[in-house]
């Protein structure tokens, strides 16, 4: 999965991606409801990388007890659960991220609506 291919592929992607939000944003000024979320983002990118670590971390890190009596960490117990209700492999572990990225979006927004905002 990460061969050099791959990671130019979607490093390219990306700053296409950029580009367009950029010149949509910056350069064209459409602005309006749809930029809030990546605002949020944003505007503490420093206090998201850090809220990520603490909810992705502990999830490595803690070992946790199955109903079948295996031992697994819990990021792999949460998964695990997640098909266990019927989704694939693919969507479980996209419904894991999502979710962990909207903790850190509303941890985030909470921090905007109080106007703090932590700089290096």
């Amino acid at each position: 999965m990460w061969t050099s291919s791959y990671v130019l592929f979607s490093g390219g992607f990306c700053l296409l991606f950029l580009s367009l939000l950029y010149w949509a944003t910056e350069v064209r000024r459409w602005r309006g409801r749809w930029t809030m979320p990546i605002l949020v983002l944003g505007m503490n990118a420093i206090a998201g990388f850090v809220a990520d670590s603490l909810i992705y971390g502990p999830g490595y890190s803690f070992i946790v007890t199955t109903e079948s009596g295996t031992k697994m960490n819990r990021h792999k117990a949460a998964q695990a659960h997640l098909e266990a209700a019927g989704l694939s492999v693919a969507n479980a572990s996209l419904v894991y991220s999502v979710a962990a990225l909207l903790i850190c979006w509303i941890m985030l927004w909470f921090l905007c609506r109080r106007k703090i905002f932590l700089k290096v």
